[in-house]
Order: structure tokens, then sequence, then C-alpha cells
């Protein structure tokens, strides 16, 4: 989503909103005073070498990433496990594995 930079002509206070394309022109009130703001024209962000919906920051890198290579190419930088991105099958078969053995070993301790 874009960014459109406002300020308040009461009290001179600007401030970014992000907010969709189609709110374009929906109007936006200063949040220390209350009164309609003016949009600022600026220039817009340019991407190079990456689609716009595929590049994202990152807070845990504390960057924009472009890509799943770039991400992956960050942890691995960094020695970082990226988690939660695993296959739900695998994810599944991972906790039958694990509570099998552990009824395995419940049912040892009992016998």
């Amino acid at each position: 989503m874009p960014t459109y930079h406002y300020e308040c002509e009461k009290c001179d206070y600007d401030y970014d909103v992000v907010k969709p394309i189609a709110e374009y022109n929906t109007d936006e009130f200063c949040k220390q005073c209350g009164n309609k703001s003016t949009k600022l024209v600026t220039a817009p962000s340019v991407f190079i070498g990456t689609k716009v919906e595929d590049a994202e920051y990152n807070p845990a890198f504390g960057c924009i990433v472009k890509n799943k290579r770039h991400r992956k190419y960050l942890a691995e930088s960094k020695n970082l496990i990226e988690i939660g991105n695993e296959k739900v099958k695998t994810i599944h078969d991972t906790f039958d594995k694990q509570r099998e053995e552990k009824r395995k070993k419940t049912w040892d301790d009992i016998i």
C-alpha cells in the first residue's frame, strides 16, 4: 500500500498515512489537534529490479526484502533460521512422530 504525506495547516504537524489507493481521496485529520489535513504531493517510491508487491520491509533484517531468494540470502548471512514456512504435511508428520514417541515412552514406563 502506498504512503501519503499530510500536513496540518493549523498546528504544522506533518505525518505519513499508509492506505489503499482506493482511499486516495478520503480526508485525513490531524493526530494532534483533529483539524483537517492537507495532502502533500511527493515523488513516488521506485523499486528497481523487483515488483512492488514482492518487496516488503522485514523488521528482523532491518531492510526491504525483495523476494524469497533475497530473504534466504539475508538469513544465511546473519546466521538466522527461518521458521514457519514449512509445508503443512511436514508439520503434521513432525508432530505425529513426536506424539507417537511420547506414547511409546509412556507405554514403556508403565510396563
